[in-house]
C-alpha cells in the first residue's frame, strides 16, 4: 500500500523522521544540529528548521528555506535545525523516465527500476514537470529538481519530497506531481545523518 500525502503530513513534519529505524552502515546523530552539521559535498535531505519552523531541504550539499509563499532562500550554516534526515547521494543509480506520468507515484517509479524498496530510498527526480502541487499553490510546467525519500515505516510506502525551481527560487514539500521528461537518480543509503534538537516535540 502507498499512501498519499496530505496537507497534515506537512504541518507534522517531524513524525516521519523519527519513525524511521533503518540499518545503514553508519547512523550518525546529532542533538543540537546546526545546518553545518548537515551538509556536506553530494548530500542531499529534508527537514525543518528550528526558528521559522519552515522545511528545509539540502541539494548538492547546499541547505535551503522553503517559506509560506513558495520561495526559497539559502539558508545560514549556523541556522538550528529542528529535525532533519540527510543521506550522502554522490553514488546514485540513474534512470531516465522520458514520457509524462501524470500524478506520479515516485515509490512505484522507483520500485519499477530497483525492485523491492528497502526501508528507506532517496530519490532525486530532475528535468521538466507539468504540474507541482505544493500547500500554499501549484506550479505549470516547470524545469526544476524534486528531491526526498521513499520510506517504508510499516506495511505502507510513504514519499516525502520538496521541489526547487531550476533557478532555485521558488518551490515547497510537494503534494502531488506530474513528470513531463526527468531524471531519477536513486540511493540506497549506507550512512545516515539524522538531526533533532532535544526538547523538540514530535507531533503525534
Amino acid at each position: 500500500m502507498i499512501r498519499t500525502r496530505t496537507p497534515s503530513d506537512v504541518d507534522e513534519p517531524g513524525a516521519w523522521h523519527s519513525a524511521i529505524t533503518p540499518s545503514p552502515d553508519l547512523l550518525v546523530q546529532h542533538a543540537r544540529p546546526i545546518v553545518a552539521d548537515l551538509v556536506g559535498p553530494g548530500r542531499m535531505g529534508l527537514g525543518t528548521l528550528l526558528a521559522t519552523g519552515d522545511p528545509m531541504v539540502v541539494v548538492d550539499g547546499i541547505c535551503y528555506r522553503l517559506d509560506a509563499g513558495m520561495c526559497v532562500c539559502q539558508v545560514s550554516p549556523l541556522e538550528r535545525v529542528r529535525f532533519a534526515t540527510v543521506v550522502d547521494f554522490r553514488h546514485s543509480s540513474r534512470f531516465r523516465i522520458g514520457y509524462p506520468v501524470r500524478r506520479a507515484n515516485v515509490a512505484r517509479l522507483a520500485a519499477h527500476v530497483i525492485g523491492a524498496l528497502p526501508q528507506l530510498v532517496a530519490v532525486e527526480l530532475s528535468g521538466t514537470f507539468t504540474g507541482v502541487t505544493v500547500p500554499n499553490g501549484a506550479f505549470g510546467r516547470a524545469a526544476g529538481t524534486a528531491v526526498g525519500f521513499v520510506t517504508r515505516t510499516s506495511p505502507e510506502q510513504d514519499c516525502h519530497l520538496s521541489f526547487l525551481t531550476a533557478d532555485r527560487t521558488f518551490g515547497g514539500p510537494i503534494l502531488e506531481l506530474s513528470i513531463e521528461d526527468v531524471e531519477l537518480k536513486i540511493v540506497v543509503p549506507r550512512v545516515l545523518y539524522q538531526a533533532r534538537t532535544v526538547g523538540s516535540e514530535v507531533p503525534e
